[in-house]
Protein backbone atom coordinates (compact mmCIF):
# COMPACT_ATOMS: atom_id res chain seq x y z
CA UNK A 1 0.00 0.00 0.00
CA UNK A 2 2.81 2.41 0.89
CA UNK A 3 4.64 1.60 -2.36
CA UNK A 4 1.51 2.45 -4.34
CA UNK A 5 1.20 5.80 -2.58
CA UNK A 6 4.84 6.62 -3.27
CA UNK A 7 4.44 5.62 -6.92
CA UNK A 8 1.32 7.77 -7.29
CA UNK A 9 3.10 10.72 -5.65
CA UNK A 10 6.04 10.29 -8.01
CA UNK A 11 3.74 10.19 -11.03
CA UNK A 12 1.84 13.27 -9.83
CA UNK A 13 5.08 15.17 -9.31
CA UNK A 14 6.35 14.13 -12.71
CA UNK A 15 3.19 15.11 -14.54
CA UNK A 16 2.91 18.42 -12.70
CA UNK A 17 6.43 19.41 -13.69
CA UNK A 18 6.56 18.11 -17.25
CA UNK A 19 6.05 21.55 -18.75
CA UNK A 20 7.89 23.73 -16.24
CA UNK A 21 11.39 23.55 -17.72
CA UNK A 22 12.74 26.73 -19.16
CA UNK A 23 15.40 26.85 -21.87
CA UNK A 24 18.65 28.21 -20.50
CA UNK A 25 20.99 28.06 -23.47
CA UNK A 26 20.32 31.55 -24.83
CA UNK A 27 21.98 33.42 -21.98
CA UNK A 28 25.03 35.48 -22.95
CA UNK A 29 26.00 37.50 -19.86
CA UNK A 30 28.07 36.03 -17.02
CA UNK A 31 25.44 35.53 -14.36
CA UNK A 32 23.14 32.74 -13.36
CA UNK A 33 19.77 32.34 -15.07
CA UNK A 34 17.91 32.71 -11.82
CA UNK A 35 18.45 33.25 -8.13
CA UNK A 36 17.88 30.74 -5.36
CA UNK A 37 17.33 31.39 -1.67
CA UNK A 38 18.38 27.92 -0.51
CA UNK A 39 20.22 24.78 -1.53
CA UNK A 40 18.06 21.90 -2.78
CA UNK A 41 17.59 19.16 -0.22
CA UNK A 42 15.57 15.97 0.25
CA UNK A 43 12.13 16.27 -1.30
CA UNK A 44 13.22 18.91 -3.81
CA UNK A 45 16.00 16.66 -5.14
CA UNK A 46 13.57 13.73 -5.37
CA UNK A 47 11.17 15.94 -7.32
CA UNK A 48 14.00 16.83 -9.74
CA UNK A 49 14.82 13.16 -10.31
CA UNK A 50 11.17 12.29 -10.90
CA UNK A 51 10.81 15.19 -13.30
CA UNK A 52 13.87 14.05 -15.24
CA UNK A 53 12.45 10.52 -15.38
CA UNK A 54 9.29 11.87 -17.04
CA UNK A 55 11.19 13.75 -19.73
CA UNK A 56 10.84 11.40 -22.67
CA UNK A 57 12.50 13.16 -25.59
CA UNK A 58 16.23 13.75 -25.77
CA UNK A 59 15.70 17.48 -26.21
CA UNK A 60 13.46 17.80 -23.16
CA UNK A 61 15.93 15.78 -21.06
CA UNK A 62 18.78 17.98 -22.29
CA UNK A 63 16.84 21.16 -21.51
CA UNK A 64 16.04 19.91 -18.03
CA UNK A 65 19.64 18.86 -17.37
CA UNK A 66 20.77 22.33 -18.51
CA UNK A 67 18.16 23.87 -16.20
CA UNK A 68 19.47 21.80 -13.28
CA UNK A 69 23.02 22.79 -14.15
CA UNK A 70 22.02 26.46 -13.98
CA UNK A 71 20.23 25.81 -10.70
CA UNK A 72 23.31 24.13 -9.19
CA UNK A 73 25.40 27.14 -10.27
CA UNK A 74 22.88 29.46 -8.60
CA UNK A 75 23.10 27.35 -5.43
CA UNK A 76 26.88 27.65 -5.48
CA UNK A 77 26.54 31.40 -5.89
CA UNK A 78 24.11 31.42 -2.95
CA UNK A 79 26.65 29.54 -0.85
CA UNK A 80 29.45 31.95 -1.73
CA UNK A 81 27.29 34.97 -0.89
CA UNK A 82 25.45 33.64 2.17
CA UNK A 83 27.03 30.60 3.82
CA UNK A 84 30.59 29.52 2.99
CA UNK A 85 29.96 26.20 4.74
CA UNK A 86 27.86 25.23 1.72
CA UNK A 87 30.57 25.88 -0.88
CA UNK A 88 32.26 22.47 -0.99
CA UNK A 89 28.97 20.57 -1.10
CA UNK A 90 27.39 22.82 -3.73
CA UNK A 91 30.58 22.98 -5.84
CA UNK A 92 30.74 19.19 -5.86
CA UNK A 93 27.06 18.87 -6.76
CA UNK A 94 27.51 21.48 -9.50
CA UNK A 95 30.37 19.58 -11.16
CA UNK A 96 28.38 16.34 -10.95
CA UNK A 97 25.50 17.93 -12.85
CA UNK A 98 27.89 19.40 -15.42
CA UNK A 99 29.18 15.88 -15.98
CA UNK A 100 25.67 14.46 -16.37
CA UNK A 101 24.83 17.15 -18.89
CA UNK A 102 28.01 16.70 -20.92
CA UNK A 103 27.85 12.92 -20.93
CA UNK A 104 24.20 13.01 -22.03
CA UNK A 105 25.05 15.20 -25.02
CA UNK A 106 28.11 13.16 -25.97
CA UNK A 107 26.51 9.74 -25.52
CA UNK A 108 23.48 10.78 -27.57
CA UNK A 109 25.67 12.44 -30.23
CA UNK A 110 23.67 15.66 -30.09
CA UNK A 111 26.08 17.64 -32.26
CA UNK A 112 23.45 20.30 -32.95
CA UNK A 113 23.66 21.27 -29.26
CA UNK A 114 27.43 21.77 -29.22
CA UNK A 115 27.43 25.53 -29.81
CA UNK A 116 24.75 26.50 -27.28
CA UNK A 117 26.25 24.18 -24.68
CA UNK A 118 29.73 25.53 -25.34
CA UNK A 119 28.40 29.06 -24.79
CA UNK A 120 26.79 27.93 -21.55
CA UNK A 121 30.08 26.43 -20.37
CA UNK A 122 31.90 29.69 -21.19
CA UNK A 123 29.27 31.65 -19.28
CA UNK A 124 29.63 29.32 -16.29
CA UNK A 125 33.41 29.70 -16.34
CA UNK A 126 33.00 33.50 -16.17
CA UNK A 127 30.54 33.20 -13.25
CA UNK A 128 32.82 30.77 -11.42
CA UNK A 129 35.85 33.01 -11.89
CA UNK A 130 33.86 35.91 -10.45
CA UNK A 131 32.87 33.79 -7.44
CA UNK A 132 36.39 32.44 -7.04
CA UNK A 133 37.84 35.97 -6.87
CA UNK A 134 36.15 36.39 -3.49
CA UNK A 135 38.55 33.91 -1.90
CA UNK A 136 42.25 33.73 -1.20
CA UNK A 137 44.27 31.86 -3.82
CA UNK A 138 44.61 28.14 -3.05
CA UNK A 139 42.18 28.19 -0.14
CA UNK A 140 39.78 25.25 0.10
CA UNK A 141 36.88 27.29 -1.25
CA UNK A 142 39.00 28.68 -4.08
CA UNK A 143 40.05 25.14 -5.02
CA UNK A 144 36.46 23.84 -4.91
CA UNK A 145 35.41 26.51 -7.37
CA UNK A 146 38.54 25.94 -9.50
CA UNK A 147 37.46 22.34 -9.96
CA UNK A 148 34.22 23.61 -11.51
CA UNK A 149 36.20 25.84 -13.87
CA UNK A 150 38.44 22.93 -14.88
CA UNK A 151 35.45 20.65 -15.44
CA UNK A 152 33.74 23.18 -17.69
CA UNK A 153 36.90 23.59 -19.76
CA UNK A 154 37.32 19.82 -20.05
CA UNK A 155 33.69 19.23 -21.07
CA UNK A 156 33.87 22.09 -23.56
CA UNK A 157 36.82 20.30 -25.20
CA UNK A 158 35.00 16.96 -25.15
CA UNK A 159 32.13 18.50 -27.11
CA UNK A 160 34.43 18.88 -30.10
CA UNK A 161 34.61 15.07 -30.36
CA UNK A 162 30.96 14.69 -31.42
Amino acid sequence: MMKIKILLLAIALGVSTLFTTQAVFAQENPSTSFQVDHVARGFEKIKERVTLFFKFSKDSKLDYLAYLSEKRLAELEYGVNNDVNLIEETASRYTTYQGKLSEFVISNKMSDKKDPLSKMYSNHIAVLEKLQSKFEYDSGWWLSIQHGINVNKEFKEKLSTI
